[in-house]
This record gives C-alpha cells, structure tokens and sequence, in this order.
C-alpha cells in the first residue's frame, strides 16, 4: 500500500525571526543617526544609514515572499521526491543513488544524488525538523511502489 503524499511548508517561526532581527537593527541604527548625538549628522552618514535601510527592506520582503509562498517546499510522494520551488523538479525514488542531511552549525540540508548530478535543499527553516525529514525520506524510499519494493 503506497504512503499518501505529504507537502512540507516553510515555518512561519521563519518569519518571526526575519522581522525580529531587521527591527533590532533598524531601531538603534535610527536612534543612533537621528536621536543620539553619537553620530555627527551629515550627509555621508544619512546616505549610508538610508542605503543600509534600504537594503535591508529588500532582505525582508524577498525572505517574506519566500516564507508566504503558498507552494509547498518538498513533496513526497509515494513514487517520488517533488520540489515545486525548483521548477517543479521531480525526483523518482528509484534514480537516488545516495542521499544524505547535512548540518552545518544550525543549518540542514538535504543533499540527494541522482545519475544525473546532486541536487540540495536547505530544511533549516521548514515545519518538521532535519532528523523527521530523515526518517520520512528513508520511510518513503523503502515503501512499495508501482512495479513494488522500489529499495
């Protein structure tokens, strides 16, 4: 009996965490700049605060897309592994010749090798941690499959 599909989604903690640390940025470099007197107002110092400003913002609106994109980030299926995000690649079970998480630190990702080249997702900041996405991996690889045991 094949497993039903199961759609993995960014965290929305993710979101938190964003906006979190943008505002811990944002609240002392404007005090600093404009309320303080540390910094001697001039136009250099304006330019740099507004540039950094700026960049930030386009930080947090392109991370916010990323996190509220309604697309699923991987989607494991009972005859595959598919990620919508990566132009709908779809990856069957049986064409995985090794695949493996790897942590750096805090960060996780999914490293998955085909006979076509690897492919890497990072799983840090997704609903189930990187050591259930482990067990669903090697849970969905060993199910049977259409033509049977696919592992």
């Amino acid at each position: 009996m094949a497993l039903p599909p199961a759609e993995i989604r960014y965290s929305r903690y993710a979101l938190y965490f964003v906006f979190g640390v943008s505002g811990f940025i944002f609240v002392p470099w404007t005090y600093i700049v404009f309320f303080s007197g540390v910094a001697p107002g001039g136009l250099p110092v304006y330019i740099s605060y507004f540039g950094s400003v700026l960049v930030l913002a386009i930080i947090c609106i392109l991370f916010y897309k990323r996190i509220t994109d309604p697309r699923p980030v991987l989607v494991f299926m009972s005859d595959g592994l598919l990620m919508p995000r990566k132009n709908d690649r779809f990856i069957p079970w049986g064409s995985i010749t090794k695949w493996k998480i790897r942590s750096n630190k805090n960060s996780h990702s999914l490293v998955i090798h085909t006979a076509e080249g690897k492919t890497t997702i990072d799983i840090s900041w997704l609903q189930l941690r990187a050591t259930a996405i482990k067990d669903m991996v090697e849970r969905y690889i060993r199910q049977p499959g259409p033509n049977g045991f696919l592992r």
